[in-house]
């Protein structure tokens, strides 16, 4: 599941980037990969610290009929 979680960051498309005084939210939808193949459409969210510029996941969830609802 860490490998389809690293894939849908580098492939699918960040709809939103917010800048605040700790650091930088990204907002990614797209399709991600499971092992029974229905691929759901999915919004990952991702936190950079302003002092650290390792992403953190910060939650996931399937998204209702296609990207961007």
């Amino acid at each position: 599941m860490v490998s389809a979680i690293q894939d849908h960051a580098r492939k699918s498309d960040v709809v939103r980037v917010d800048d605040t005084e700790f650091g930088t939210r990204y907002v990614v939808e797209g399709q991600i990969r499971t092992p029974n193949n229905r691929d759901p459409v999915v919004r990952i969210v991702w936190f950079v610290e302003k002092e650290d510029n390792r992403p953190r996941l910060v939650t996931a969830y399937p998204l209702g009929g296609g990207i961007h609802d």
